[in-house]
């Protein structure tokens, strides 16, 4: 079981048209969509599609997010949650400066 999501990790998917990530296959459920900035847009995209590699063999859904962050529960890992300001994003290069909270609770 993963507990720490990643230090450094490059997005190797490339960046769709409009200079974000799509949506991958892994992710089964999205909650509300809400208004973020562009930062925090791009991070988010940027955020879920690292999730879908790293974790390429489970699906995930995301069920909770704010302007701040989200939370997603994985099939087989459980509930984790991403907030934006502990990530930094430079091209494809996610870099993890702060410390995300892991839930494991639910399976």
């Amino acid at each position: 079981m993963k507990t720490e999501f990643m230090k450094q990790y490059i997005i190797s998917t490339p960046k769709q048209e409009n200079g974000i990530w799509g949506t991958p296959f892994q992710c089964v459920k999205m909650g509300k969509i809400i208004v973020l900035s562009d930062e925090n847009w791009l991070k988010r995209s940027a955020l879920i599609m690292g999730i879908s590699e790293i974790y390429k063999n489970e699906t995930f859904e995301i069920f909770w997010e704010d302007e701040k962050g989200f939370y997603y529960r994985l099939s087989e890992s459980g509930i984790k949650s991403m907030k934006y300001e502990h990530y930094e994003l430079n091209e494809n290069m996610l870099t993890w400066i702060g410390q995300p909270t892991d839930y494991n609770t639910v399976e």
